[in-house]
């Protein structure tokens, strides 16, 4: 079930601070899936779940699809993706 393969990928990401968000919170707080983000950015399935689990980085303009479709800033998703913010700006908003 759908349940199961979240719960096996929770338990990947156990090694990271619980109180941190990951990618696969962002796509199921999104209310989709690998599958459909994977359909809508053109991009494999293994794509996404490689770039949920840091094995790899999206190219810049997959990133920033997935900003879109995810409906995060790109600073949310790179902190997602574990990369290091600090002394990033904010986004202003307008």
């Amino acid at each position: 079930s759908q349940e199961c393969n979240q719960m096996n990928s929770m338990e990947m990401t156990k090694s990271f601070k619980s109180d941190e968000t990951t990618v696969q919170e962002l796509i199921e707080a999104a209310g989709t899936t690998q599958r459909q983000l994977s359909q809508k950015l053109k991009v494999t399935e293994l794509s996404i779940n490689n770039w949920a689990n840091r094995r790899k980085l999206p190219r810049v303009d997959h990133f920033l699809a997935m900003c879109r479709e995810l409906n995060v800033s790109p600073k949310t998703l790179a902190k997602a993706m574990r990369l290091d913010v600090e002394g990033i700006p904010d986004d202003e908003h307008d």
